[in-house]
């Protein structure tokens, strides 16, 4: 996995998929550029699971990794 497994982004913001890589003894290697399944709403508060994973031209599928990415309430309570 390129990047953190686990990201906490403020509600709101922009989220910049780092994405993964893959190796194959066969086929080389590559980049995974967006998530194979699950995506970031980053307007609205919540837990987000992202899954990466590689298909080689024989049909092995590889490892599956993951990358949890929280997004949170990024305001700021003023106390008077």
């Amino acid at each position: 996995m390129s990047g953190s497994a686990s990201i906490t982004i403020a509600q709101g913001s922009v989220f910049t998929d780092d994405g993964a890589t893959w190796i194959d003894n066969i086929d080389g290697s590559g980049v995974i550029l967006t998530a194979t399944s699950g995506s970031v709403n980053t307007a609205v508060v919540g837990t987000y699971t992202l899954s990466y994973t590689y298909t080689d031209t024989a049909g092995n599928t590889g490892n599956i990794v993951t990358r949890t990415v929280n997004v949170v309430d990024g305001s700021v309570s003023v106390v008077t």
